[in-house]
């Protein structure tokens, strides 16, 4: 980005829009914070204004893919929800339409396709995860990496990351679906049977692409402790999304009870990440609008009943970064330890008066957050049961303090972190 900085001025003054942001972010009470916010302001608006004429210029594929990116992030500080997924939204449809006129995807290092399609790989995850409808990047005749079973041997960091992410992203296209189903919805047993080959296919995958990266870190030779930290947080991602999707189509909750393995392995690398972050001197912890901590914490304790897991993941998550990306990590803990509350109490009366008593919750949304708090729609089943036996709604009151953003439309995501019936302005 710096290097496109110096002969496109519409990335040069998107990057001066982040920074001075970014400085207001660090220090918002200081003397100078107003000047601060202005300066952003008045940067935002000239890149927006270079970046519209740029456009009907030669060539400006590479201007518009960077300046989408820098504007998410820039949008993403000032917690804007709607702004953030626009701009995911028009940077994917500029990525697709760069990728439709090419046949096949180059391996140059400067090609705008090598590098800016691993960043849309991994940020149309977010989309999905908020449950933003948006179409895979590869069709079978663009796809780099053999999804058979097989990988080429992976090289550096960059690498298995970006091909993990492009996983979770084509793994949570196959979770979503199958949602309808384990709430009660009953397939056609040719669809059944088409689910579960593509669940096979897809694990094989993760098996195969863990294989590589086990190789990959035991030849490497950087050892600091960010590196440590990014692997341990790739093994997160993969952990959680294998448990996520081999029990994306298992209508029992109780089975969840078996996976306590990898709910250790997800804490025992969580605890490594956080570790590193908190060693970071203050302000210098990295900003994501990837996945990191908040997901897979809060969904380990969404399913993991074991106490001792459940509790090291609300420690852990209380611990993450105040936010990632899109995720706010105060939300995530409340209703997180909302569902753990209610789970370990002998019985609870709800406020219609049903008791809530050898149940366990099997879905959570939260639809929006206001001055009121979160607004989630629990669902639950009798336990050894297969069926819904009860949906309600709270409104889980933030801490004071918490809530003085407007109203949040996507709210964090749902149990299986993607909600099909929301639209994005």
């Amino acid at each position: 980005m710096l290097q496109l900085s110096e002969s496109e001025p519409a990335i040069k003054h998107a990057l001066m829009a982040i920074s001075t942001e970014w400085e207001y972010k660090l220090r918002p009470r200081s003397s100078d914070g107003h000047d601060l916010q202005q300066k952003s302001i008045s940067a935002y608006a000239k890149a927006l204004n270079l970046t519209t004429q740029r456009l009907g210029e030669p060539e400006p594929d590479t201007v518009a893919l960077a300046t989408c990116v820098l504007f998410l992030c820039l949008h993403c500080l000032q917690r804007d929800k709607i702004q953030a997924v626009k701009f995911l939204q028009t940077g994917s449809g500029v990525m697709l339409r760069v990728l439709q006129r090419t046949t096949v995807i180059s391996q140059d290092p400067e090609s705008v396709t090598s590098m800016f399609l691993p960043i849309f790989e991994r940020l149309v995850v977010l989309l999905r995860l908020f449950g933003v409808r948006m179409p895979g990047f590869r069709t079978p005749e663009r796809v780099l990496y053999d999804v058979s079973g097989s990988f080429c041997r992976l090289e550096t960091l960059e690498e298995a990351r970006s091909v993990l992410y492009w996983m979770v992203a084509e793994s949570h296209e196959l979770i979503s679906q199958n949602r309808p189903y384990r709430l009660g919805l009953t397939f056609e047993q040719k669809d059944l049977q088409d689910y579960l080959q593509k669940q096979e296919q897809h694990l094989v995958t993760y098996s195969s692409w863990l294989q590589e990266f086990d190789k990959l870190c035991t030849t490497r030779t950087d050892r600091t402790a960010a590196a440590n930290a990014s692997i341990a947080l790739l093994r997160v991602v993969h952990a959680i999304t294998v448990f996520w999707l081999s029990t994306c189509l298992d209508r029992y909750e109780a089975l969840c009870d078996s996976y306590n393995q990898y709910f250790e392995t997800i804490i025992r690398n969580a605890e490594e990440v956080v570790a590193y972050n908190h060693s970071l001197p203050h302000g210098s912890l990295p900003f994501t609008f990837e996945m990191g901590i908040i997901p897979p914490m809060y969904l380990v304790v969404l399913k993991c009943r074991e106490p001792t897991l459940r509790y090291q993941a609300l420690s852990l998550l209380s611990r993450a970064p105040e936010r990632e990306g899109l995720w706010r990590r105060e939300e995530a803990l409340r209703v997180a330890s909302r569902v753990a509350d209610l789970e370990s109490k002998d019985f609870e009366v709800l406020a219609d008066g049903t008791i809530f008593q050898n149940a366990r919750v099997c879905d959570v949304q939260i639809n929006f957050s206001n001055e009121l708090g979160s607004h989630v729609a629990f669902t639950a089943k009798l336990y050894g049961s297969d069926q819904t036996w009860k949906v309600w709604d709270e409104i889980i009151p933030l801490e004071k303090g918490l809530n003085e953003d407007e109203p949040e439309p996507f709210g964090y995501p749902s149990e299986y972190l993607g909600q099909e019936d929301i639209q994005c302005g």
